[in-house]
């Protein structure tokens, strides 16, 4: 299994922390640069070097390009907190980029703002054949009774149908094939291509409507792919670290809202 975690370069706490907890459990990991929404933002030299580095054109990493929501959908009006959100999309792009540079048959991806809950266990076997992402945790959202909850309360991997639950956060999720991580890249390239931008049609090679990555992942892959939540949840999100995506007190207290369990 290869295992990565995503941490900017000015997060020094984040990455001691996760350093710290691999080390000591004797895991072997790979550490990968995050995209630096500030750099993004202010630095054109530094776009440049995404630009080679994701083979994106380099008037699509413009902040102005990022304010048309046609090219990002996203809520927020600040352009700082948009490339902020930007950057967390590239840099699970380029997780996915590494993993077939390196020819990876799996990996397994986690960010760097998260707790491992003593039940933690990567012991992942017996992963339906079928899985596009393993979600490990990640904050569940239910909008309906289903009426096959008990039962699946019971299993090791829940199914995620998009009727009645979503999971949003991209803490720690696996793609367990070749197949998965082609199809998550493919994704993520498909935000550059030309033509208009598809939200429901998004089969290849249409292009298809960037966001932040927790939403591409439940607006495409959850609906249209197979996903699986794994139960129950052995990560959870790290109230101690604060937010290197936004500064807003509303954002700040949805996060202590989310549910982490299902």
């Amino acid at each position: 299994m290869n295992i990565v975690f995503i941490n900017l370069n000015r997060a020094k706490d984040r990455n001691n922390n996760m350093i710290n907890y691999f080390t000591s459990n004797n895991i072997n990991y790979t550490r990968i640069e995050a995209i630096d929404g500030v750099k993004l933002f202010n630095d054109e030299e530094y776009r440049v070097k995404i630009s080679n580095l994701l083979d994106i054109p380099i008037n699509k990493l413009n902040p102005d390009y990022f304010m048309i929501k046609s090219n990002f959908m996203c809520l927020e009006r600040e352009i700082d907190i948009i490339m902020n959100k930007v950057a967390c999309n590239l840099s699970h792009f380029y997780a996915t980029k590494i993993a077939l540079d390196h020819n990876w048959d799996n990996i397994l991806i986690f960010e760097d703002d998260i707790i491992f809950n003593e039940n933690f266990n990567l012991n992942l076997s017996n992963i339906p054949e079928n899985c596009d992402i393993l979600y490990l945790g990640g904050n569940i959202r239910t909008f309906k009774n289903d009426p096959d909850y008990n039962q699946k309360k019971q299993k090791k991997f829940i199914n995620i149908d998009t009727n009645y639950i979503k999971v949003l956060g991209c803490q720690g999720y696996y793609l367990p094939n070749l197949l998965s991580i082609k199809k998550i890249f493919s994704l993520y390239s498909r935000c550059f291509i030309e033509g208009k931008p598809r939200k429901k049609n998004t089969k290849e090679p249409n292009r298809v409507l960037m966001c932040i990555t927790d939403v591409m992942y439940s607006n495409y892959i959850q609906t249209d792919g197979n996903c699986y939540l794994l139960n129950p949840s052995i990560i959870k999100h790290n109230l101690d670290f604060s937010s290197t995506i936004s500064y807003k007190p509303s954002y700040i207290k949805s996060m202590k809202n989310h549910v982490h369990t299902y």
